[in-house]
């Protein structure tokens, strides 16, 4: 299959691309693990993402995976 963006990373940075890119309906591959980001998973408190407040890495993660 041929692919328009391809996207490394499957954090939360790279998750946004994703969404963005098929909004604008393009073909898309994520390279990451399951794990989203382990960096991310280690946070115990992150008070500034896409409007989410006070939420630990863990819960953002399953947060994430659940979209």
């Amino acid at each position: 299959m041929r692919y328009d963006i391809a996207i490394v990373g499957s954090g939360p940075a790279g998750l946004a691309a994703a969404v963005n890119a098929k909004i604008r309906n393009k073909n898309i591959i994520v390279f990451g693990n399951d794990n989203i980001s382990a960096k991310l998973v280690k946070a115990p408190s992150i008070d500034n993402y896409l409007g989410i407040n006070n939420i630990s890495g863990l819960n953002l993660k399953i947060n994430l995976k659940n979209i």
